[in-house]
């Protein structure tokens, strides 16, 4: 099923719903899930929408900033910083880079 640009999987089924959850419930471990009920369609979210993928997927489409939390902030600058004022030696840089990609 697809609603609203995301796929959704069928989850389980009883007499009257079918639960469908997120299709990237394993990869990005997305707790976004809904249920048919008579053909009409109920958002559900599991977890706290700051958390959710959906949220900062639609967030990015409509070029809104994407809350980050507060201790991942800086990596932002921080690499801005390298790439606004390159090393000398090119493979400085590239170590450097990964080192904020691993962080």
């Amino acid at each position: 099923m697809v609603l609203d640009r995301f796929s959704y999987i069928q989850d389980r089924q009883t007499d009257t719903k079918t639960y469908w959850r997120c299709e990237n419930h394993k990869n990005f471990n997305c707790h976004f899930r809904i249920h048919t009920c008579n053909e009409s369609v109920t958002k559900t979210i599991i977890l706290e929408e700051d958390s959710n993928i959906h949220t900062k997927i639609v967030q990015t489409n409509a070029g809104e900033p994407v809350n980050k939390k507060k201790k991942y902030q800086y990596l932002d600058q921080r690499l801005f910083n390298l790439v606004s004022n390159p090393h000398q030696n090119n493979i400085d840089q590239v170590n450097a880079i990964a080192h904020n990609i691993v962080l």
